[in-house]
């Protein structure tokens, strides 16, 4: 009896709309592909503006980061594409050490109660 009373409630809750959304519409105007040459007119920071430094970031992460593979050809589409796929796998493994060490102070925390060092805090009563 209880499978039959699952089965009806996961059945009226698939028909409701928030589980059976359509995709969301195309953003309009049509896509245009990025080429080589849309690449090459993106301007970089002057040098002049590099020498004073980056106190506000905007120097940072610019087109100008992106190592090339070919310094006679410059920048192309696979350049970016291979930054962009670099960048997920630093995020990876910055996004797993910054868990791992979280991990290590849980230990921490699990050592300090176990040894006795810390205890709950009762609540006072009158």
């Amino acid at each position: 009896m209880n499978k039959s009373i699952l089965l009806a409630a996961v059945r009226a809750l698939s028909c409701l709309p928030g589980f059976a959304q359509a995709p969301a519409p195309a953003p309009p105007g049509a896509s245009v592909a990025v080429t080589t040459n849309d690449i090459k007119s993106v301007e970089t920071p002057k040098a002049d503006d590099r020498l004073k430094g980056d106190p506000g970031g905007t120097l940072t992460g610019t087109v100008s980061d992106i190592a090339a593979s070919d310094s006679k050809k410059g920048l192309t589409i696979a350049d970016a594409l291979n930054q962009i796929g670099q960048n997920k796998v630093a995020i990876n493994f910055v996004w797993t050490l910054i868990t791992g060490f979280l991990v290590m102070f849980m230990q921490a925390g699990f050592a300090i109660v176990e040894t006795g060092l810390c205890r709950a805090k009762t609540p006072i009563t009158r």
